[in-house]
């Protein structure tokens, strides 16, 4: 009989550049990742995890929201978000063709570690992982998140089955 074990891969780093990223009240001006192409990985699944840093002079009650946006072809992604880590500004449609992975509540206490862990991406997506994948985060917390890019982790573990 085949017994099926899981494997996770190392956990790599994501490129997406969020030190001082500027708040926006409307969430929609934020940052997209470099984008996570598994055509070679074949990973069932992965696990992501996030950490951001705020900056100074927050308000209570905002949010910090992290989105992904996944890509059929390789090419294009949901919302037009792209696969590079660059500033981008989404519409209200736009953005809602992203799935939203989490809403980060804000307490409003300066320089604060919001984290996340996205067990099963796969599940968040619907069941399946797609050739390529990006992220998109974007804040309202009343300032400019951490200036410095250490204080802010993106990364994926890649989770596979071996059977024996």
């Amino acid at each position: 009989m085949t017994t099926a074990t899981i494997n996770y891969g190392t956990s790599t780093a994501v490129t997406l550049t969020a030190a001082s990223l500027a708040r926006d009240t409307n969430l929609r001006a934020g940052r997209a990742a470099a984008a996570v192409d598994n055509t070679g990985t074949k990973a069932v699944d992965y696990s992501v995890y996030l950490k951001i840093r705020t900056g100074t002079t927050l308000t209570a009650n905002r949010v910090i929201e992290f989105w992904c946006a996944a890509s059929e072809d390789g090419t294009n992604y949901a919302g037009g978000n792209g696969g590079s880590d660059a500033n981008k500004t989404h519409t209200a449609e736009s953005k809602e063709r992203m799935t939203l992975l989490d809403a980060i509540r804000t307490n409003g206490t300066n320089s604060t570690d919001y984290e996340t862990v996205i067990p099963s991406l796969a599940g968040a997506l619907g069941g399946a992982i797609p050739r390529k994948f990006s992220f998109f985060i974007v804040q309202n917390s009343g300032a400019a998140l951490d200036a410095t890019g250490g204080n802010h982790v993106l990364s994926a573990t890649a989770i596979k089955y071996d059977s024996a």
